[in-house]
């Protein structure tokens, strides 16, 4: 009960720092950034859920070795969240172009 504590109270402290980078990546484009995001984790937290009770089946009802892959999977998203640039946005704005100076009448 303590380290699913802790795990909830990781993943909590975790949530601002994830929309924060969709904002500084996205700009103005930043509702579809964090939409995309939502939905891509809804989509892999139906699948892994689901093929959760595969892979226990798969490897002989050991709970353990079906943690394994899951595991895996979160070290190597983890990694790619630390290569997210967040001063890099995902679509750069144009600079305004210069308006011509109107010579004085």
């Amino acid at each position: 009960m303590t380290f699913l504590a802790l795990g909830y109270g990781c993943m909590d402290c975790m949530l601002p720092v994830a929309w924060a980078v969709c904002m500084d990546v996205g700009k103005k484009y930043a509702g579809a950034v964090s939409g995309s995001m939502n939905m891509a984790g809804q989509i892999g937290s139906f699948l892994s859920s689901v093929l959760f009770g595969y892979m226990v089946e798969w490897f002989g009802g050991d709970y353990n070795k079906a943690l394994i892959p899951l595991a895996s999977m979160l070290l190597v998203s983890a990694y790619l969240f630390t290569r997210i640039d967040p001063t890099r946005q995902l679509v750069p704005e144009k600079a305004p172009k210069p308006q011509p100076e109107l010579a004085p009448a």
